[in-house]
């Protein structure tokens, strides 16, 4: 059964016993809801009791100020799904998959995500407390604050959960166990000072930065060694001594996606040395135009990153990403291009290898980049190391703020 309107949908609960109260509140106990596809829409007003959703799937729809008590979700898909000013409280989630779902400004009170398959998914600016996710996996998603302040104590527990490029961004973590099962996670401006790691045993290195490491009290050397690969069991200290305001750039990462393993890379690096970044298929927000995601996310990030080679100089969208860093430039005569080449194709190209559709906007790009000194990550063809390289030594001064001066 489809329905596609919140007016079909208020007509089926009336049909299902529902009451409608003189304010057109609807409280419902009780109700099951099953083999439902919600699509395009938006519902309110609604109180679920005891409620049980089976087998539901949720493409491009959004519960907006809705409450759940006691009730569950069985089997359910989420679809650029949203849950925004909402509470839950007393539910569970068995199954759930989704692929971009969110929840803004929401809370959570004693909820359980069983067996969960997630992607694309984020807590944004919602209170936790009390909240399990039990076996899955979650790949690429974000827990993090904004403007708000009630999610920063979170209690958490991710137990046999795979975490992958799983971002968590200003939160209180002190509460939170991380439980089994590889983890690669990138903590940012956190406080994980009594935060659990059970079994820090990782198959992948995760990411913690310079503010999260001085937040946090207490980082035992096994957490530091094999979850972040830190083997300074002094590197509180030595950070101590440099300043607690922020000291660098934030970054858009423009890259094509057949060079992502070494953006991932790269990425990983910078937000490990404190430095905010927006890379593509990690951060880019589900449910909007994908030019609009990059002129919003180029004007608000302070400088621009571009990996240059073949592939991504022959990219129609890498190239949308450089004429929009040239229009922010042309406005702000801020110096925000920092080019690096993984092989030699920027200083190999000519205007007629590109096709007429593109000639005059794709060249002027490409001589806008050779106005910059691009740094040499060729070096990467061959698996070398990025953080041994001095050339990733450079570009962390390039993105260093004038004020304090270089790292070397």
């Amino acid at each position: 059964m489809n329905i596609s309107s919140e007016k079909d949908f208020f007509d089926y609960l009336k049909k299902s016993g529902s009451i409608l109260h003189d304010d057109n509140d609807i409280n419902l106990s009780g109700i099951v809801l099953e083999n439902i596809t919600f699509t395009y829409f938006t519902t309110t007003r609604v109180k679920f009791i005891k409620c049980l959703f089976l087998n539901c799937h949720f493409n491009n729809f959004e519960f907006n100020g809705i409450e759940f008590v006691n009730s569950r979700f069985e089997i359910c898909s989420f679809q650029h799904a949203i849950f925004m000013d909402c509470m839950l409280s007393d539910c569970i989630f068995e199954k759930p998959f989704s692929n971009t779902l969110l929840f803004g400004m929401t809370s959570l009170e004693n909820i359980e995500f069983n067996d969960v398959g997630f992607q694309y998914t984020t807590f944004s600016d919602c209170g936790f407390e009390d909240i399990t996710f039990n076996q899955g996996w979650f790949h690429i998603g974000k827990f993090e604050t904004g403007d708000f302040t009630y999610m920063l104590k979170s209690k958490l527990i991710f137990n046999n959960i795979s975490l992958t490029s799983v971002t968590f961004d200003n939160l209180d973590l002190t509460k939170t166990i991380f439980k089994g099962d590889s983890t690669e996670i990138n903590f940012i401006n956190c406080n994980l000072s009594t935060t659990t790691f059970t079994e820090p045993e990782a198959e992948k290195i995760s990411s913690i930065d310079f503010f999260t490491l001085l937040k946090s009290e207490t980082l035992p050397e096994k957490v530091l060694k094999n979850i972040f690969g830190i083997t300074n069991k002094n590197i509180k200290e030595i950070l101590s001594h440099l300043t607690t305001e922020p000291i660098f750039h934030s970054v858009f990462i423009s890259y094509s996606f057949k060079d992502a393993q070494i953006g991932r890379e790269l990425k990983r690096l910078l937000i490990k040395n404190g430095i905010k970044t927006f890379f593509w298929e990690n951060d880019a927000p589900g449910g909007s135009k994908l030019k609009k995601i990059m002129i919003d996310q180029i004007r608000e990030y302070d400088k621009f990153l571009f990996i240059a080679s073949k592939h991504s100089l022959k990219s129609e969208a890498c190239h949308y990403e450089i004429l929009e860093a040239r229009n922010k430039y042309n406005k702000t005569w801020a110096d925000i291009f920092i080019p690096i080449h993984i092989d030699n194709y920027l200083f190999e190209i000519r205007k007629e290898d590109i096709p007429n559709k593109f000639s005059q906007t794709f060249w002027e790009n490409v001589e806008e980049l050779k106005e910059f000194h691009s740094l040499d990550f060729t070096f990467t063809q061959n698996n070398f190391e990025i953080e041994a390289n001095n050339e990733f030594v450079k570009l962390l001064n390039a993105l260093k703020l004038e004020l304090h001066g270089n790292i070397v």
